[in-house]
């Protein structure tokens, strides 16, 4: 079944990660994992933001793909 996420990375967390270096290759090694259908990056008040299409067999694997975003980022997902 297809699910729709919205992944809103935390400015605090987004830029700290952009000083480093790390924004673009934590969010490319995420995308590879979760071999999203497609996926779209917005601004959405002020934050970094990921929308994103995913194929997923149950409710259950929704923590799956927020996890690694969680962790990375502190990010919130709609």
């Amino acid at each position: 079944m297809r699910f729709m996420f919205k992944i809103n990375i935390s400015v605090e967390a987004g830029n700290e990660a952009a000083r480093r270096g790390e924004l673009g290759p934590k969010i490319q090694a995420i995308i590879e994992e979760q071999k999203p259908e497609s996926i779209y990056f917005i601004a959405d008040n002020g934050e970094r933001t990921a929308v994103f299409v995913v194929d997923i067999n149950d409710a259950s694997d929704i923590p799956r793909i927020g996890e690694p975003w969680f962790l990375a980022f502190d990010a919130a997902l709609e």
